[in-house]
């Protein structure tokens, strides 16, 4: 679904600043006030506003260097455009000076004394207010504490004088609980001149660790050598979080459902709004709305606090409804929409604060500028979405645990499909990291999406004064997936659902075509020829078989395993000539056992890449000899055949067949045999043979994964045993620049594809 938004009219920018909160104010480490003025409670399903429209803008996929304005949320005071009629208050916390304006004339400089600490859930708010209340003393029911010449401005944000206790001692130093604290005399200053509807801006110049250059004096250079990769995203933004330079961008202002990223603003607000203290009872309502995640309960006391974990880690619907509940959901849904607009988020609409309906909308630019304020400006909300776990919450993101990954956001529904704010820290300049968001919305392929701009970022992208002379090294991509097995069960599901065309099998596994280098373990022969040996499961494929795994996009295959013999050397031999035929590179095994045991060298990107592969579970009989065709066995050569492949080529990938069969632990035998290969020179070991997934390692450097699991099986009397890895591995040069480890469900047709 896609919604083109109309350019808002002047009438409506008129009104841009004009909002009322109907919140109370929180105010800790130098008293806390808590006397909010929610109305009752309101059934989600009862607010059906629509989004307002705008005109589309879409700006073509133009090729970097390109500049252009800061985004909304960390921009320049003159940015802010002081009118040249009317009052206005300013707080520019980077000089902690706070400013009266009158008919853009300056009048009065006041020193802040304290803000909300930085990446605390009390940081003061960047943004573009008005005055909302003026009290002469706001009292603070949690913090006992009186507060004079208090002007709101937002939620649970003053600007007010210095508190004090009921009898009259001042609060100690220290930072405020997001409230800007001016001197007694100074507040009383900014209290007579503010009225309500004042305009009120909270700038902040400079953020701690960012770039304080201005766009323009460094920029982003493409060296245009590598195709920007297809995206299957109908809209996304890559930015820079620090300057706001785009570096590509696809449909930036036009509209979509955003699913669950909505949870960002849900955050956003819950920690500007409420009581993060006070305890909150789970409704019968929230426990009902669709999804299961975060294990919440009717009845559940939880303090408010608590939920933006299960809210932000495991994407709880009903964390999003028990918060805005609490604070009553028509008031909160007034706050979050208000709160968009006070960072400038003008083609944002939320209708409900989980993100299922897809009348939660907005465009990847205006989530661009929520993900640059909530970086620059709350990052305590991107420190939680960097956690793994906190208490019994899990995050379901899949980049939890990438070097690069800074934090984010991900979503899903029908209407929405998925969708993503992916913050990242990539070595795209000479001398330190650039933060770069990654937005995406309307897409199938999100985690390809994201990880395919990653590495044409790193291969092709450089911030600096000018592009880099030295080349820069092209990015080789791997994908390693488990055993295929084409026999028996799969091979009826075949003859049942597509009349025999095994093509059926590979119907869901088109990310192999978009990979420089598909490898996979071929569990028996592919033959017509030979005789059963009698085994309880031999295993041998049809010859129509071959075209599906070639057109499936595999190039190298391992054919040393136990059930490389089960039609005997006939078959077996057969079934090499066929795949050679095919253009399919076969490893450990051969007509003999120099064949069996020379290295596989594959030329890509000017790196040599070799191939070697091995079984440790036999058979035994079938071990190529001088004169006989067969598999090579692991044994005691193995170190000295790695070290002498290693030295003819640039990176030695190793395929082992070993362990023991649905046990999810790697036993002493496999680790010493993938550790003898990286000793030797292997820098990539790949494990088969226990159908179910074992872990994958770095090793001095090395990538060793134990046991891919299953790929193509019909082993369908488990979970573990229909379910393998797809590992991905992106090389820069010769050298690891990346591993995913992507979740391969089988079902119960037997076709194999990726879960994201």
């Amino acid at each position: 679904m896609k919604i083109n938004l109309k350019h808002f009219t002047s009438s409506f920018l008129a009104l841009f600043f004009g909002f009322f909160v109907p919140f109370g104010i929180f105010y800790l480490m130098g008293g806390v006030s808590f006397d909010f003025h929610f109305g009752g409670k309101t059934d989600i399903a009862a607010l059906s506003s629509a989004p307002r429209q705008t005109e589309t803008i879409s700006l073509a996929n133009s090729a970097v260097p390109i500049t252009t304005k800061s985004a909304f949320g960390r921009v320049p005071i003159s940015e802010f455009s002081i009118p040249a009629i009317g009052k206005v208050l300013e707080s520019d916390l980077s000089q902690m000076k706070f400013r009266l304006y009158e008919d853009k004339q300056l009048l009065k400089e006041f020193d802040i004394l304290s803000i909300g600490k930085k990446d605390s859930p009390w940081e003061t708010p960047v943004g573009k207010y008005r005055v909302v209340s003026r009290e002469e003393k706001h009292f603070s029911t949690l913090g006992n504490v009186w507060m004079p010449y208090s002007v709101q401005f937002f939620g649970n944000f003053f600007v007010h004088g210095w508190p004090y206790y009921p009898g009259g001692m001042p609060v100690a130093e220290g930072f405020s609980g997001g409230c800007i604290r001016l001197s007694t005399e100074d507040a009383k200053e900014v209290f007579d001149f503010a009225e309500h509807d004042t305009i009120f801006f909270v700038v902040d110049r400079y953020y701690s660790g960012s770039d304080t250059k201005l766009p323009g004096e460094e920029s982003y250079f493409s060296r245009n050598e590598y195709e920007f990769p297809k995206i299957g995203a109908e809209a996304f933004l890559i930015a820079d979080l620090d300057t706001g330079q785009i570096i590509k961008s696809k449909n930036q202002n036009e509209a979509y459902p955003i699913a669950s990223v909505t949870k960002l603003m849900t955050a956003l607000v819950s920690l500007e709004t409420m009581n993060q203290y006070q305890k909150t009872i789970i409704s019968e309502s929230a426990v009902a709305t669709y999804g299961q995640a975060g294990s919440l309960y009717e009845g559940q006391e939880i303090l408010v606090k608590e939920l933006i974990y299960p809210l932000l880690l495991e994407s709880s619907n009903d964390a999003a409804v028990a918060l805005a509940e609490q604070a009553g959901v028509k008031n909160f849904m007034s706050a979050m929409n208000e709160r968009a607009k006070s960072i400038g988020l003008l083609s944002t609409y939320y209708e409900e604060p989980s993100g299922l309906s897809d009348k939660n909308v907005s465009t990847v630019e205006d989530l661009f500028r929520l993900a640059q304020y909530i970086y620059q400006s709350k990052r305590y909300v991107l420190n939680v979405t960097q956690k793994r776990s906190y208490d019994y919450w899990y995050s379901n993101n899949s980049f939890i645990g990438n070097k690069y990954f800074l934090g984010g956001k991900n979503g899903y529904t029908p209407e929405a499909k998925r969708t993503a704010v992916t913050l990242l820290a990539l070595p795209l300049s000479e001398f330190k990291d650039r933060r770069v968001a990654v937005v995406l919305l309307g897409t199938d392929t999100r985690e390809r999406d994201v990880t395919r701009i990653i590495n044409w970022l790193k291969a092709d992208v450089f911030y600096g004064e000018k592009p880099p002379e030295e080349e820069r090294e092209e990015i080789t991509s791997f994908v390693f997936v488990g055993d295929i097995m084409m026999d028996r069960g799969v091979e009826n599901s075949v003859l049942l659902n597509n009349k025999g065309d095994f093509s059926f099998v590979f119907e869901k596994t088109a990310f192999l075509k978009d990979i420089d280098v598909a490898f996979g373990n071929l569990e028996g022969s592919i033959s017509d020829k030979g005789e059963d040996l009698g085994s309880a499961n031999s295993f041998r494929f049809e010859p129509d078989s071959l075209d599906a795994l070639k057109s499936a996009g595999f190039d190298v295959l391992s054919v040393a395993n136990n059930h490389a013999g089960d039609w005997g050397r006939e078959a077996f031999e057969d079934s090499l000539e066929r795949l050679k035929e095919k253009d399919i590179t076969t490893v450990g095994g051969g007509l003999n056992i120099e064949e069996a045991v020379t290295v596989k060298i594959l030329e890509k990107n000017g790196i040599k890449i070799g191939f070697l592969g091995f079984s440790d579970v036999g058979p035994d009989w079938l071990k190529a000899e001088e004169n006989k065709s067969g598999v090579s066995v692991a044994g005691d050569n193995l170190g000295f055949l790695v070290q002498q492949a290693s030295k003819e080529v640039d990176v030695l990938i190793v395929s082992i067949h070993f362990g023991e069969e649905y046990e999810e632990m790697s036993n002493d035998r496999q680790k010493y045999l993938a550790h003898l290969a990286v000793d030797n020179g292997a820098k990539i070991v790949i494990g088969h043979h226990p159908h179910v997934i074992q872990k994958v390692e770095n090793y001095k450097g090395a990538v060793v994964a134990y046991s891919l699991g299953n790929f193509v099986f019909d082993q369908n009397f488990s979970e573990s045993t229909m379910t393998g890895l797809a590992l991905e591995i992106y090389l820069s040069g010769d050298n690891i620049a990346s591993v995913e480890q992507k979740t391969i469900k089988i079902n119960k047709s037997f076709q194999p594809s990726l879960v994201f």
